[in-house]
């Protein structure tokens, strides 16, 4: 494993590594290395122009200060919410270098489409409201031509009500994930949660595999087809999407 110990002792003296646990050893240590690189590379800078954009120039810091209150006060800019790779775990966001691996991978946008069960059957018989099969797509553009819904035989599904009280059949894992997100009020600016209660699942039914699913009659948003059918698919990875997947 590299830590950051073994980073740092290529580049400074190791009895000087402890003194990096504060953010302004960094700021003081690396920048003057950096300039005096630079000029021996023959760059032509002009070295009275820089300046620190942190906290630690106050004067810098008062420009931004003053623009952000300016903008804040003429509701130019809001406080809100963006997509983070979070850690449930810890409870917080997970940045490139907080993760033993994986970095430089960051969120990846899907779009889920509500396929209505047009006749609940088996255990899903008994649930109250509507009920969704959620695949989810990159495309959304070409669900106008869907023509069936495919799901895994053997994967592992459940059931999960969401705020507003539909119910979408997904799997477990995205089914978590769906309960740390949420939107923005267009009008108010107030964050929704997709679940009742952000970060908590709502399981209605669970322990379906896609035997389960097959064969269920479906209606598809916008579509050509009145209805379209579950069908297997045994490609389907459960660690991607939703492990519902739609044919166009």
């Amino acid at each position: 494993v590299v830590r950051q110990w073994n980073v740092l002792s290529k580049m400074v003296d190791p009895g000087e590594i402890p003194e990096f646990v504060e953010p302004l050893k960094w700021l003081s240590y690396f920048p003057p290395h950096g300039r005096s690189d630079l000029d021996a590379f023959g760059v032509g800078v002009d070295w009275r122009r820089s300046f620190i954009t942190t906290s630690v120039n106050p004067y810098y810091d008062a420009f931004v200060r003053w623009q952000f209150n300016t903008l804040r006060a003429t509701d130019r800019v809001r406080f809100g919410k963006r997509a983070n790779v979070y850690s449930v775990r810890d409870a917080q966001v997970c940045a490139d270098h907080d993760r033993a691996s994986g970095e430089t991978v960051g969120p990846q946008e899907y779009t889920l489409i509500k396929l209505r069960v047009r006749e609940k059957r088996g255990r899903l018989a008994a649930v109250d409201g509507e009920v969704y099969l959620a695949p989810a797509t990159l495309r959304p553009e070409t669900m106008y031509g869907q023509t069936n819904c495919f799901v895994l035989p053997d994967g592992e599904y459940g059931a999960y009500r969401v705020r507003g009280g539909d119910v979408l059949v997904m799997s477990h894992r995205a089914a978590v994930g769906l309960a740390h997100q949420g939107v923005t009020h267009p009008d108010t600016g107030e964050f929704v949660p997709h679940t009742a209660e952000w970060g908590a699942v709502d399981l209605v039914v669970g322990g379906l595999t896609g035997w389960d699913l097959l064969g269920l009659p479906l209606e598809a948003p916008r579509a050509t087809y009145e209805t379209v059918y579950t069908l297997p698919l045994l490609t389907i990875s459960m660690d991607k999407g939703t492990g519902v997947g739609t044919s166009v």
